[in-house]
């Protein structure tokens, strides 16, 4: 019996030691794990903050070794990621395109047409190192696509079309194109212009807005550039109406002062024999069947009777429209004045 009790204590202790072993293996690890994390913390943040100064030792170890083989590159698209503010990205970009440069002169001096070696290269021939100067001097083009230098672009845009200059629309154009802004949405501002500030004096506006926007779907950048341009020059130097702005805004303050005036009965849908017994659709007047195809039916609400939003203007081709729509009103005083 007392071998059994010392054997079954001396389980137990065992028990014991293996338990503390494990737990004290356990906490080994977490020590060691939270100092590795640690490790690879610091050395994140001194690699962050080290990147400009390896910004600019790339660039000085790419210039110089341009100057040895006495030709120049054009980093546009690299000076510009540098300048938008992403460091590290352009960092490497710079080392690829260097070091690229500098394995092929070495390895292959023939080779002349560096746009071989990289479709991200673009590549001229030079005696002296002034293009990368140039480029390594130019300024980025100040557009924030989320700030206010988008609004004053697309304005000085929108402003410039309707002065009839087409010259700085085109100019204000690239502007916006050069600085990153989605085609699309120009193509949009385009066409509420052909509408807002072209209208009916030249009814071809809205299909020229329509085509570009289309084009610039179907091509992207850089092609559907031209597209753009085509059709603000053709804004610009179209006949101009604000007539049909003018007609939206005095129609939406009507509404505003008197949101639920009531359709008229005569114009009412009258689906239903409770409808028709209600008067809804009495007395209306198929314009079909008249042989002006017109009558003299009041449309609007009886509170905004004789009232009237579109004022067509002289120009372009609404000039026409305007006479259409004297001919139209006077017709209509005259029926209403023989009732």
């Amino acid at each position: 019996m007392i071998r059994h009790f010392r054997a079954k204590s001396i389980r137990t202790q065992l028990k014991i030691i293996i338990l503390g072993t494990g737990i004290l293996f356990a906490v080994l690890c977490f020590l060691i794990f939270g100092f590795i994390r640690e490790i690879v913390y610091l050395n994140a943040d001194r690699n962050t903050q080290l990147s400009a100064l390896q910004l600019s030792s790339e660039l000085g170890f790419m210039s110089e070794k341009m100057k040895t083989f006495s030709a120049s590159m054009c980093l546009d698209e690299t000076i510009q990621a540098m300048l938008a503010g992403d460091v590290r990205e352009s960092t490497a970009y710079i080392r690829d395109i260097s070091e690229t440069f500098i394995q092929y002169q070495i390895l292959e001096p023939e080779i002349e047409d560096l746009s071989l070696v990289s479709d991200r290269i673009h590549y001229s021939r030079l005696y002296t190192d002034e293009t990368l100067a140039q480029c390594m001097s130019r300024k980025s083009l100040m557009y924030d696509k989320d700030g206010e230098e988008h609004y004053n672009l697309i304005s000085a845009l929108h402003k410039s079309m309707r002065n009839s200059d087409p010259d700085a629309a085109v100019y204000w154009l690239m502007r916006m194109l050069e600085g990153g802004e989605d085609p699309l949405y120009i193509a949009r501002r385009v066409l509420r212009f052909a509408a807002e500030d072209v209208g009916l004096a030249d009814p071809r506006a809205m299909e020229v807005g329509v085509a570009a926007y289309q084009a610039c779907h179907f091509i992207g950048v850089p092609e559907c550039n031209v597209h753009l341009a085509e059709a603000v020059v053709y804004m610009s130097l179209a006949s101009k109406s604000n007539a049909m702005e003018v007609a939206v805004m005095e129609a939406q303050d009507a509404i505003r002062k008197e949101p639920d005036a009531p359709v008229p009965l005569v114009i009412r849908n009258a689906p239903t024999r409770l409808m028709k017994d209600l008067d809804y659709g009495k007395g209306y007047q198929y314009a079909h069947d008249y042989a002006e195809k017109m009558t003299e039916m009041e449309c609007l609400p009886d509170n905004l009777r004789g009232r009237h939003f579109y004022h067509p203007t002289d120009q372009g081709q609404e000039s026409r429209y305007k006479e259409r729509l004297e001919q139209i009103l006077a017709w209509k005083e005259e029926k209403r004045k023989k009732k």
